[in-house]
């Protein structure tokens, strides 16, 4: 189990993983969907792992098995 603290550093760390990424994909012209904003908060809140969240995100984009 993780301390308060611990959490609370945990997702600023991964907001700020998500922000870095969401910059990077509009530098290219591209915009996270609504969907995709879900399933990305729900990692940063530590409901789902990272794989789950790809694999919802490759669902949601149709990128399986690329």
């Amino acid at each position: 189990m993780l301390s308060i603290d611990t959490y609370h550093e945990l997702i600023a760390r991964r907001r700020n993983a998500v922000a870095q990424a969401t910059a990077s994909a509009r530098a290219e012209g591209l915009e996270p969907s609504g969907q995709a904003e879900v399933i990305i908060d729900h990692w940063v809140h530590g409901e789902i792992s990272a794989e789950e969240m790809e694999e919802r995100l490759a669902a949601v984009y149709g990128t399986q098995g690329e």
